[in-house]
C-alpha cells in the first residue's frame, strides 16, 4: 500500500475507535454522560509544514459542541473549524482556507477549583481550496487535530486560552499548520 492509503486507513480506524468510546461510555454511563457543553473561538492561524514557506499567518475561527463522557474528567467534541490565509508574494493574488470538522476526546480534569487544563486530539475531514488569481484548487483529505490550553471557569462559563496543531494530507501535500486563540465554553 502506498502512504497515503496507510495513512487513510489509520484515521479511519482511530475515528472508528473514538466513535466506539463515545458510544460505549453512553451506554455505560447514561445517568453520567448529560452534561452538554457548546463554544466557540477565534484566533491566529500559522501555516506549517508545506505551507509555511508560502503564506502568511492568517485566522481560525472554530464552533463545538460535545459531552461529558466521564464526569470531570473526559469530553468528546464534535468541532468545526475555518482557517484563512493569504498568500506571501505581493505580485500573485493566492491565498488557503481549510473548513473541517473533527471529533475529539478531551482530556479535561475538574479537580483544580477554577483554572481548568485541557488537552485532546482527534481525527477529522477537511476541504482545503487554494486560490491562485481566478483559478481555485479544492482537495478533500482526511486529517488529525491535537488541542491544549488552561481555562478559568466560573459558574457555568469557561474562558479558554487554547493552542491547537492540524495537519491534512492530500496527493502528498500536507496542509496545516498551528493556532492559538480565545474560546469561550458554556456548559449546560
Amino acid at each position: 500500500m502506498n502512504q497515503l492509503k496507510v495513512k487513510i486507513l489509520s484515521a479511519k480506524r482511530l475515528a472508528a475507535a473514538v466513535f466506539a468510546a463515545a458510544v460505549f461510555t453512553m451506554f455505560l454511563l447514561p445517568g453520567e454522560a448529560s452534561a452538554f457543553n457548546l463554544g466557540a473561538g477565534a484566533g491566529v492561524f500559522i501555516p506549517g509544514s508545506d505551507m509555511s514557506e508560502s503564506f502568511d499567518p492568517g485566522y481560525n475561527i472554530y464552533a463545538y459542541a460535545g459531552f461529558n463522557m466521564v464526569p470531570a474528567i473526559l469530553d468528546f467534541r464534535i468541532q468545526a473549524d475555518y482557517y484563512a490565509s493569504d498568500g506571501k508574494e505581493s505580485n500573485v493574488d493566492y491565498s488557503f482556507n481549510a473548513i473541517g470538522g473533527e471529533a475529539l476526546l478531551v482530556l479535561a480534569p475538574t479537580f483544580i477549583p477554577v483554572i481548568k487544563p485541557y488537552v485532546g486530539a482527534g481525527w477529522g475531514v477537511y476541504n482545503s481550496t487554494v486560490e491562485v488569481g481566478d483559478d481555485s484548487e479544492t482537495k478533500w483529505g482526511n486529517g488529525f487535530v491535537a488541542v491544549a490550553g488552561v481555562g478559568v471557569e466560573v459558574l457555568i462559563v469557561r474562558i479558554g486560552l487554547d493552542g491547537k496543531y492540524f495537519i491534512n494530507t492530500v496527493d502528498g501535500d500536507d496542509y496545516g499548520g498551528y493556532g492559538a486563540g480565545l474560546s469561550v465554553t458554556l456548559a449546560l
